[in-house]
């Protein structure tokens, strides 16, 4: 083990400066392919776990760990360059979609535990002999992984696509759903055997994904399907159902989703902060414009640089970089963030019961991801947040913008927890108006101090069963 460890680290220092793959010849070794029985999918997972306790003796850098979707983006990418004809770019056009909504997916799942991995865990890779697992081999794809990688490899292999017998080409029929006996057998195994959190649950459910979209665009790049033979299936992975079915075997009763905002919601202060921080630099450079919260509030997509290049339309790029970064002088405007920020009345009590409840709390905040992130952190709220989504890319420039990408979040967060009830919980019309779009089942507007009664009634009337008015986010409860 320790030549192996040796090996493996200094594979990943070359890999730095390029991808070397190494080949050896053993001996010979009698054995068979995976006849999809109980049996063999037991000694599978068995070898699986001896061979992930051993990769926990690997002390590997963290800037070796890799993401799931690297491979497929990688392969995606070589399928897009020669892409030729108008149906194809069309499909190419929806697969790119889908991608990168499974990498959002991904990405807003809190990292899980890394470990050397195999890869390539897949059953032309994995040798029988009677009943035990002689072998497995190919292990040019070593990486550091998610724990769960190998496994979403080898239920890919075993239940979704088509292997046969050493076939490792795929020129078979395409599946669009998994083999349910098999596929069912493996998780519940899995469940028994092994112990997952609940974010590597979640992952599992992506990343299983993944692996399939990967191997069907590798199909076709090696030229054993044409993109219109794998097109349903393609749109079945769109539609997340095997990632829906992964999450209803591991995860057995039936649980509740919250999404969020956050400003204004979970969170209270952070525009107050921003106001005095807006009309302080602002007056500091000459300007006689002073802000009320309500006025920054309408700003639709809010960036300090376009803020001051829209009021000081004089100054050069370089000077209104200057006064931007002052914004984000935390030391400066600490005592802003100990004097306003905190976390709204009833936030804490209300995400812990759902948590309780084996329920998830999502936030779809309009702020930049990176800001989103550190702002839950800073008020503690990290430990009661399963993922959070922010929008604010750059790329919106109204309200309409806000309404798109909210929605289409939502939709995505739907799709990956289908099972469970959803609910959201907003204080803007922005809010409100996204989930519904989305579908959630129920909405809770949290009224601000000052409510317009009018506003109030309109919505009201407008969908009375699927909206509730509170004051105080821990009258959830009552619904819980």
């Amino acid at each position: 083990m320790k030549r192996a460890k040796s090996i493996f680290l200094w594979w990943c220092e070359r890999s730095e400066q390029r991808r070397d793959r190494f080949f050896f010849i053993t001996e010979f070794r009698p054995g068979r392919v995976f006849n999809g029985s109980e049996s063999d999918i037991y000694q599978i997972l068995l070898a699986l776990r001896d061979f992930q306790k051993a990769a926990n003796d690997f002390d590997v850098k963290d800037t070796h760990k890799q993401k799931s979707y690297e491979p497929l983006i990688t392969i995606f990418g070589l399928l897009n360059g020669v892409t030729k004809d108008q149906l194809s770019k069309n499909q190419i056009i929806l697969i790119k979609e889908i991608i990168e909504s499974l990498k959002r997916n991904y990405d807003a799942i809190p990292e899980t535990r890394y470990v050397m991995s195999h890869g390539d865990f897949a059953l032309f890779n994995i040798i029988l002999n009677g009943e035990e697992i002689v072998g497995i081999n190919d292990f040019d794809n070593v990486a550091y992984l998610p724990l769960i990688h190998d496994l979403a490899e080898f239920l890919v292999s075993a239940s979704i696509v088509h292997y046969l017998g050493p076939i490792s080409n795929l020129r078979l029929p395409v599946f669009t759903q998994p083999h349910q006996r098999v596929f069912s057998q493996i998780l519940t195994f899995y469940k028994e055997n092994f112990s997952l959190t609940a974010e590597e649950i979640r992952l599992l459910a992506v990343v299983v994904e993944m692996v399939w979209l990967e191997i069907l665009l590798l199909g076709v790049l090696k030229g054993d399907y044409k993109l219109a033979d794998i097109s349903n299936a393609v749109n079945e992975i769109g539609k997340r159902t095997v990632q829906s079915r992964v999450l209803k075997e591991l995860q057995s009763q039936e649980k509740n989703i919250f999404i969020w905002d956050f400003h204004g919601t979970l969170e209270t202060g952070t525009l107050s902060i921003l106001t005095e921080i807006a009309n302080t630099l602002l007056k500091e450079n000459g300007s006689n414009k002073q802000y009320l919260a309500a006025e920054l509030a309408s700003i639709p997509s809010f960036s300090w640089n376009t803020f001051f290049r829209n009021h000081f339309p004089n100054f050069s790029e370089k000077e209104i970089e200057a006064i931007a970064q002052q914004a984000y002088d935390e030391k400066r405007f600490a005592p802003l963030l100990e004097k306003y920020s905190r976390p709204n009345v009833g936030a804490e009590t209300i995400l812990q019961a759902v948590r309780d409840g084996g329920g998830v709390n999502v936030v779809v905040s309009h702020s930049r991801h990176d800001k989103l992130g550190h702002y839950i952190n800073r008020l503690g709220l990290d430990r009661f947040i399963d993922e959070y989504y922010g929008i604010d890319d750059g790329t919106i420039v109204s309200k309409e913008d806000v309404l798109k990408k909210k929605t289409m979040v939502m939709r995505d967060i739907l799709n990956q927890y289908d099972s469970y009830h959803s609910y959201a919980v907003g204080d803007t019309d922005k809010d409100f108006n996204a989930a519904r779009s989305a579908g959630i089942n129920m909405f809770y507007w949290l009224l601000p101090t000052k409510n317009n009664g009018l506003e109030k009634e309109l919505y009201k009337r407008m969908l009375s069963q699927k909206l509730k008015f509170i004051n105080q986010l821990n009258e959830i409860l009552q619904d819980l």
